[in-house]
Formats: C-alpha cells, structure tokens, sequence
C-alpha cells in the first residue's frame, strides 16, 4: 500500500491538500509531490472552486527531500526528483482555480517555491519563512528559481549564507504572505476569504488567473529549468554530499 504524504480534503466549498511528513518535518519527497499533482488534478475534475494547500500540525512545509540523500546518490534520481518538483509548480502556475497557502507554521526551502504557486497566503504568526539549506551542506539551487521573484537579492543571500530566517510580519511587509493572524484564528479567516472567493465568478477567476501566470510563464519555466539543472550539478559533487552529510555526523 503506498503511504499517504498528503491528505487530500474534498468538500463543494474547496479542495484542501495537507502535507502530512511529519517525521521528516514536512519536507516533500517524489511520492508526495505526486500526491500533491494527483491531488490538484482531482480538484479540477470535480470543479472545485478553490484549492488550499496547507501542512500537518505546526508545521507547514520545511523543504524537499530526495529519498536516501546524501548517503546515497543518483543523476538519475536526482533529476526524477528535480523534474517532479519543477512539473508540480508548472501544474500550480496553470491551474485555473485559486489555489490559497494556508500556512500554519514554517515555510523554507521548498516550502517558499509552494508559497509562490499559491494566489493568497494566510500565516500564523509564529511562522517563519527561509532558505536554510546550506545548515545541512547544500544550497538553496532549485528555490532560487521562485525567490528571486519573492525576495530582495541581498535578502536572499542573508537567508542562504547565513541562515537568516523572517518572521510572519515581516513577510507580510515583503508582500510575501496577505494576512497574519494568532493560531486559533488561521481557520476563521480562511473561511472568510474563501467565502469571497466563492462568491466572485469562478470562470471569470479561472481566465484571469491562467492569463496572470501565462504572462510570468516564460521566464519563471526557464528559471525552473535551468535550477533543476544546476542541482543536479551540484548534488554529483563529492565535496557538496560530504558537507551535507556533517550535519548528520556531528
């Protein structure tokens, strides 16, 4: 039986897709990736009016994880795993229903790459958002593709060199997230911002919202592209696969 990474959540009011790894802190491998894609895919042939992506208790998503690195290492693995993730965001990008990040804690690495996808976010306050890849020898290569639509160049560097990570209300200033709210509001204000959305015109959003991302197509694909690319690259270095083994070491 394969193991369920995501939950998916099917009602007349919305789809809700919740990343459940907690025992790897919400860090989505293929499998869930598929999960998240098969997942999508449902919304559309059920005419869902709205799609929220969220995760399992405090956490949000943490990242990606490709099964058995560094120990073990593959090109091909590594470019299943690259070509997944870049195909979900390319399946996100055309969607033609809204798709709402529900984000209930921390959102990094690959986390912020879901969090671009997504038209409207809703944070706890107590989330925080960054790209701390290179804590466990690796750079953030494949987020770089989204965060430079996200963040300012120096902040960029700031969180992948030295690890810095923003807090809700700071990504709310950077126009990263719409709303902060306390834990035990997160729901309510989904449920009045969904209550919007279904009111408007669903095929009217869906035109408008396949031209938005058409527009940002081009160049955020080629951006995916080359990352996926690039990773790969760097993930073949025996020096890159022995500083992302020290963490575990030590």
């Amino acid at each position: 039986m394969t193991t369920q990474f995501v939950k998916t959540e099917l009602t007349s009011e919305r789809t809700v897709l919740r990343i459940d790894r907690l025992d790897h802190r919400n860090r989505i491998n293929e499998a869930a990736i598929g999960q998240l894609r098969d997942g999508l895919r449902r919304a559309h042939e059920l005419e869902s009016p709205l799609v929220v992506l969220t995760g399992t208790d405090d956490l949000f998503c943490t990242g990606g994880a490709v099964d058995g690195y560094p120990a073990e290492f593959s090109v091909e693995r590594h470019q299943a795993y690259s070509r997944a993730f870049v195909d979900l965001l390319i399946d996100m990008g055309r969607s033609r229903i809204p798709i709402i990040a529900r984000v209930n804690g921390d959102c990094l690495a690959g986390g912020t790459m879901l969090l671009n996808r997504c038209d409207l976010a809703i944070a706890v306050d107590s989330a925080e958002f960054g790209l701390p890849e290179l804590e466990f020898g690796g750079f953030p290569m494949l987020a770089l593709a989204t965060a430079i639509e996200q963040f300012p160049a120096k902040l960029i560097f700031d969180m992948a060199y030295l690890g810095r990570r923003i807090s809700a209300s700071e990504a709310l200033g950077l126009h990263l997230i719409n709303r902060v709210v306390p834990a035990d509001q997160l729901d309510l204000e989904l449920d009045s911002v969904a209550a919007i959305l279904r009111s408007r015109s669903s095929a009217s959003i869906g035109f408008g919202r396949q031209a938005f991302y058409s527009l940002l197509r081009d160049q955020t694909e080629a951006r995916l592209e080359q990352a996926r690319a690039e990773l790969t690259v760097s993930a073949a270095s025996q020096a890159v696969r022995g500083a992302a083994e020290a963490p575990a070491r030590g």
